[in-house]
């Protein structure tokens, strides 16, 4: 699961990032370790629920910012609870994901588009059921 969330983060900070990959075929692996330390030292912030804020929603400003929710499912309608979010904030769907059960464990994160300060500005969504 950390692979395929790696894998997507850096995709996203070499296209929004503007860096070019430029490397002989012995040096790729070197390389991409460190344009994957030096991108997300730059532009791609990674918050649980309680910590990300308005503020720093409405002031991202070109960076990538990912949302991890954890949370569980309550019935056969996908609606569900956060563990990790606030008393006010704490409510979650999880209808579109797939095999979904009463019970299951859900790890999902979000990324919001670096292009725009919105609030509800997420580009996709990706969700993880625990088992």
């Amino acid at each position: 699961m950390k692979k395929i969330v790696i894998v997507m983060m850096v995709a996203i900070m070499v296209v929004m990032c503007g860096s070019a990959i430029v490397a002989h075929a012995d040096e790729v692996e070197d390389y991409n370790v460190q344009l994957c330390k030096e991108a997300t030292n730059s532009c791609v912030e990674v918050y649980d629920t309680e910590q990300l804020t308005y503020d720093i929603l409405t002031n991202r400003n070109g960076k990538i910012i990912i949302e991890r929710l954890v949370g569980i499912v309550l019935d056969e309608e996908g609606n569900g609870k956060l563990f990790n979010g606030d008393d006010y904030y704490n409510y979650i769907n999880y209808a579109n994901v797939n095999d979904f059960k009463v019970g299951d464990y859900i790890v999902t994160y979000c990324v919001y588009n670096p292009m725009t300060n919105y609030v509800d500005d997420v580009m996709f969504r990706m969700d993880y059921i625990i088992r």
